[in-house]
């Protein structure tokens, strides 16, 4: 019946899609109102998250309404915040037909986990009213999955909230659908997208003056601050003099310029161009090659990830730093392969508030409340570092 719905939707009249990349500048604005602006800006545009366990680590969740037929909102959803895909994509099949959106004549196909077990999903791209948390967006483009495998789809999660840049986020046209292949062991996408799409949250801060994103955690809790209220918070206000710029990578992902990685006293560095490092918030750990884990299984000292530095860095660069026995205490750092290279997942929030900011291209780290990246001892801080996370 769900098929048949669907095949019936993507026949009906007058399907319009908008496969755009948006890059627009808001004019200048009084001081007036430029300061009732950031007031808006505080009261409004923060999103807060909650977190859950699933499959062996913790997951940061943002609550997600589709509208419904009727114009009522359809059940809340539980969506992982992904910093490391593009697309909103709910679970349910049954919003297909409960749904209110405009269809389209695209379909979103996404792999996951390269090197590993893929997983994947695909579904038609729609256009309709969503509800983040307490915010409304209109005329949103987001997708349904018909077919996955091996994605949040249980343990009370209902699907993908990404938020990285449209290149990620390719669409392809529905008639190629009959080239996805999906299967236990396999789930491979049409090789030529027509196109990409802006993530609901990516095309809301690019509609606006300030294309700012800051991303806090604190163990139970976290928040998402939309423009200027992601450097008008307590966790920017408190450690900003403390604050590492980094250079924002133009990838499609979140990512910067790694230039070295250190283990204690051994180093690893690069002979050739500096190699991108994702920022994934889907990613439950911190994702090290191979013999960098390897070294870090033998010391309790620093980790220690030197990055391009933004144009005011000292000689360069800037020097995030993490402590190797609290990383290894909760079991944050693990191995990975030639296919994801290093990858800073939801360990590096509970080490620093990070604000993106997608105009000047730039990130910058803020150390948390408890500067863990001083702590001496692991296992006397331990149990402080837990208390700051709110996970005891």
């Amino acid at each position: 019946k769900l098929h048949n719905a669907y095949q019936h939707m993507m026949v009906r009249a007058c399907w319009r899609f908008q496969v755009v990349l948006l890059a627009s500048l808001a004019p200048q604005i009084s001081g007036h109102e430029a300061a009732r602006s950031m007031r808006n800006a505080l009261l409004e545009d923060s999103i807060p998250l909650s977190v859950v366990s699933y499959h062996g680590g913790l997951r940061l969740l943002v609550d997600v309404r589709p509208q419904r037929f009727d114009g009522e909102w359809l059940p809340k959803q539980r969506l992982l915040l992904d910093t490391g895909s593009s697309t909103l994509a709910f679970c349910k099949r049954q919003f297909i037909v409960a749904a209110e959106y405009e269809p389209s004549n695209f379909i979103a196909c996404n792999e996951y986990n390269p090197g590993g077990k893929t997983s994947g999903y695909w579904g038609p791209f729609v256009t309709g009213a969503i509800q983040v948390a307490h915010l409304t967006w209109n005329m949103s483009n987001y997708t349904i999955m018909v077919q996955e495998t091996l994605m949040p789809c249980t343990d009370g999660i209902d699907g993908i909230f990404g938020i990285a840049f449209g290149q990620l986020d390719a669409a392809f046209v529905a008639a190629d659908k009959s080239q996805i292949i999906v299967s236990d062991s396999n789930f491979t996408c049409p090789s030529n997208s027509s196109g990409s799409v802006w993530s609901p949250l990516t095309e809301h801060l690019f509609s606006g003056h300030s294309q700012k994103l800051g991303i806090f955690w604190a163990g139970k809790k976290g928040h998402v601050y939309l423009g200027e209220a992601a450097v008008n918070n307590e966790h920017y206000s408190n450690g900003h003099q403390y604050a590492l710029t980094a250079k924002l990578g133009e990838q499609g992902y979140y990512n910067i310029e790694l230039l070295s990685i250190s283990v204690g006293q051994e180093i690893f560095g690069h002979t050739g161009p500096a190699s991108p490092c994702i920022l994934d918030t889907g990613t439950p750990t911190i994702v090290l090659p191979q013999e960098v884990y390897d070294a870090s299984t033998q010391q309790n000292g620093t980790l220690v990830l030197r990055v391009a530095g933004f144009n005011s860095a000292p000689n360069g660069f800037i020097d995030l730093v993490f402590d190797l026995g609290l990383l290894k205490m909760f079991g944050w750092v693990t191995a990975g392969n030639e296919a994801t290279g290093l990858i800073l997942g939801l360990p590096l929030w509970a080490f620093y508030y990070t604000v993106f900011d997608i105009r000047s291209r730039e990130v910058v780290f803020i150390p948390n409340s408890l500067d863990v990246q001083h702590a001496s001892n692991a296992s006397h801080n331990g149990g402080r570092f837990l208390q700051s996370l709110n996970l005891v």
